[in-house]
Parts: C-alpha cells; structure tokens; sequence
C-alpha cells in the first residue's frame, strides 16, 4: 500500500486547512526555537572570546564540507515520488544509515588530523559533533515521510522539543566552563529527540529488515540535483567563514561568523517556517497550475508582510541591542550584522522560489542557478576577503542582488507569471518596512539618554505601529489574510 500520494488528494478547503494548520504550528516551533537558542547563543557570547568562537565556527565549517553529503539529498527525493511504499522506504533508510557511518568516520579521521596539526579544539568540536552527522542522515527517510504525510504539528513539536532540551543542556555546559565545547556537545541532542519522536513508541515508523537495490532507483533522478544543490549551498554558506579563518584571523572569523550566528538565529526562524511548510505544499499542487499560481503569489505577500517588518525592526535598533544583548565585545560586529539582514531580504523570497521550482520537479534547473550562484561566491570572497569583513559583508550583499534578478525571472517562468505581478506582491510590505524603520532609527536617537531597554520598548513600539497603520492603508487586503490565516491555524490547533 502507498504511504501517501500526491496525486491531487487534496480538496482546497483541506489544502487550506493543512496550510493554515502547518503555518501556525511552524511558525509557533520556530518561534520557541527562536527564544531558546537566542538564549543560549546569548550565554555563549558572554561567556567566550571572540576567538574561541571563530574556532567553534572553523569546527562547524568542517562539519558542513563533509556533511552536504547526507540530508536533503534523500529526504527530498521521498518527498517528492509520487508513490510510496514500506519496503522502498526501508531500502533508503538502511541506504541512509550506511551513508551517515561512512561519513562519520570521514569526519574522525579529519578531527584526528587537525588535532596533530595543533587545531587541537576545532578538532575536538568535530568529534563532539559526531553523533549529530550519523543521526541527522539517518533521519532522512523518517522526516520525509512525516512531511508527506504533512504531519507539520508534530514535527513542529519536535524540532521545538529537540532545541529546547539542546539549548538548556549548550547553557549548563557552558555555566560550568566548557565553553564551545559545551555547544558542541550539545548539537546532538536535537537529532536524538527527532529520531526518538519518529521512530519511538507505538506510532513511529519503523523500517523493514529489506534492502533492494532496485528501490534506490527512486534516488536517482533527484539525488544527484539535490547533491549538487548542497554541494553549492555549502560553498556559499561556508567558504567566506574558511576563509576569513585561514587569511584573516580566528579572531576576525569570530566577529563576522557572530553577525551571521545571530542573523541566522532570528531570520533563519522565520525563513525555516516558510521552507518547512512551502515545498510539501507545492509539491501537493504540482498537477494544478490554476491553483498553484494564486497559492505562490498568496505566500510571497504573507511571507514578505510577516518578515520584513521584523528585518527593518533588528536593522533600526542593532546599534542598542547587540552591546546590551550580548557584550561591549561584540559592538564591532554591528556593521557585518546589518549587512547580513539585508540578506535576510533575499533569504525570505528565496525560499519560497526555491521551493516553488523544487516542489515542481524542475531540478536540473535549480542546479544550474546554484552552480551560477556558486561560482559568483568564489570570485566575491576570494577577492574581498584580504580587504577585511567589512568589504567582504558588502560584497556578498552585492553579489546575492545581481543574481536574485535572475531567480525571478525563472521562478516567474516555471510558475507563468508576469515579473510585475510578482514583484508588486512583496513590494507594499517593503515599503512600508522602510518607512517603519526609519521611524524606529528616529526614535532610538530621542530616547538614546534613556536605558537601554526602555529605548528598545518605546522604538519597537513605534516601528510597529506605524507599519500597521500604513499596512491598514496600503495593503489592507493582506493585513486581512494574514489575520484569517492565524485564525484558521488557531482553529486548527484547537481541534
């Protein structure tokens, strides 16, 4: 029997039930997610120098080279077939496991290396983290399953569960002195409670004892493209960290990684709500066009009115809230942090093209803007980085602009939509964020005799404020959707 089918099974008032459901529930996890790492990143910061933090980062640049291996290249495929059964799932779950060992000891091997080259604690962080590289590959099938199933509560449960419980051990840890080690230590155990909650007890799945290899032929037009798409997001998330580290300094990688640390922690909360929720919808719509069109520009309008106000709000005040939040140290970090919110833009929209051309099968071209994407980073970073990560913020600004141009007119082309149509979607929300922030900037120059957190209250305030009263005017339609959305998420929930 099937374990789920996207073959049009869904009716519109379901869709929009699953929808609003899998937005609250989302939303709501990565929100928690949110607080409690934000929590312990703070503890973190106040609690090591700037270089051992840049050491911590090199640990995880080394994870993420050996890891884009694993992950995504065979949870998506799963995602995407649009059949399923026990025993082909079963073959790529023990697929998943012999991959996941394999690179595990790819990552021991490189750990002992770097200790004999005096990289002694980047190398002790990559052997901490070994649990999480095998755990996190095993999980794939599983978690792919729960998301074709569009099981978003309890995976939203979870991934909340797993950070919590992570976030406070990383804080005990670090209490009692182990530093970054600590927060390595504690990186595994957000994948033990996923792998517990969709494997354990009575209602988790369970694999066969069967492997075919006949049943990895589902791996093989998707796998490849997806591989491809990790190798490239690595790249481009991880060699401008390697670099600063190798040319400049732990100490410099340290300020530049903590700027993108916390704009990933705030931003990247409210991307991976969109991301979690956007491919397995669209998957959903694959065969409906008339429907996926009106879905695609509904998102980009809430996404873009829920998000940028949120980027404008953290741009405004960062001159007042990182010193306070986080140390005096990091004050030096606040140039490189506005720079990366700025990307936080592109993030927001690019996910959801992203999840629109791979929700409809269009790998081979995702693969080639990746790679387009990829080589552009390479160029950007190896001429920037020797003028310092302040050019090097700029430049990466730059770079992600001149391509996201390109990204819309492909998405615009797969979806067949007008570039106008879809720009005016998000453009409202902009401008009203702009506006809102500048108003917020004004504010925290009034109120800068003030405390700290009486000037952060009354600015927040006032960006708020005035977004909603120019969204009341300007986009009242959308301010409208976003409401019955929520409302429907919170009648779901009830249920």
């Amino acid at each position: 029997m099937p374990l789920t089918s996207f073959n049009g099974c869904f009716l519109v008032s379901g869709l929009t039930r699953k929808t609003a459901s899998a937005v609250f529930w989302t939303l709501g996890s990565q929100a928690s997610v949110a607080v409690v790492s934000l929590a312990s990143f703070t503890v973190l910061s106040r609690h090591v120098d700037v270089t051992a933090f840049g050491e911590y980062l090199l640990a995880l640049v080394v994870l993420s080279a050996i890891q884009w291996c694993a992950n995504g290249a065979y949870r998506e495929p799963v995602i995407q077939a649009p059949e399923m059964d026990e025993g082909v799932a079963s073959s790529v779950f023990w697929f998943t496991v012999a991959v996941g060992a394999l690179l595990a000891l790819v990552a021991a091997g490189t750990a002992l290396v770097l200790i004999r080259l005096d990289h002694e604690l980047v190398g002790r962080c990559v052997l901490w983290m070994l649990p999480r590289l095998f755990i996190d590959t095993t999980n794939s099938v599983p978690q792919a399953l729960a998301y074709r199933a569009m099981s978003f509560r309890m995976m939203a449960v979870q991934n909340a569960a797993g950070t919590v419980l992570g976030s406070a051990l990383a804080i005990l840890l670090i209490l009692q002195g182990l530093g970054v080690e600590g927060v390595a230590v504690a990186q595994n155990v957000a994948p033990v409670v996923t792998l517990i909650v969709l494997m354990g007890g009575r209602r988790g799945w369970r694999p066969r004892w069967r492997f075919a290899r006949a049943d990895l032929a589902v791996l093989r037009r998707y796998t490849p493209h997806v591989l491809m798409w990790q190798f490239v997001e690595m790249l481009n998330g991880q060699l401008d960290r390697f670099l600063v580290g190798a040319r400049l300094s732990p100490g410099a990688l340290g300020v530049y990684g903590f700027a993108r640390r916390l704009n990933e922690v705030v931003i990247g909360m409210l991307v991976g709500a969109a991301s979690n929720v956007a491919l397995p919808v669209f998957s959903s719509l694959q065969r409906e066009p008339e429907r996926l069109r009106p879905a695609f520009l509904k998102a980009v309008r809430l996404v873009s009115f829920g998000i940028f106000p949120v980027i404008a709000t953290l741009f405004a005040l960062a001159d007042t809230f990182v010193p306070w939040v986080f140390g005096d140290k990091w004050s030096q970090a606040v140039f490189v942090y506005r720079c990366f919110l700025l990307l936080g833009l592109i993030q927001t929209i690019g996910i959801l093209q992203a999840s629109v051309i791979r929700g409809l099968g269009h790998a081979a071209l995702w693969s080639r803007y990746q790679v387009v994407q990829s080589g552009a980073n390479v160029v950007v970073c190896l001429v920037a980085v020797p003028w310092g990560i302040h050019v090097l913020a700029i430049a990466v600004v730059v770079r992600t602009y001149l391509l996201w141009g390109y990204a819309v007119r492909m998405t615009c082309k797969v979806v067949g939509l007008r570039p106008g149509a879809y720009l005016h979607g998000m453009a409202p929300s902009l401008a009203c964020s702009v506006v809102a922030g500048a108003a917020g900037t004004g504010v925290q120059h009034l109120t800068s005799g003030m405390p700290p957190p009486v000037s952060l209250a009354v600015s927040c305030a006032v960006i708020g404020l005035v977004y909603l009263l120019q969204s009341w005017w300007f986009q009242r339609d959308t301010l409208r959707e976003g409401a019955k959305l929520v409302w429907r998420g919170r009648g779901e929930v009830e249920r």
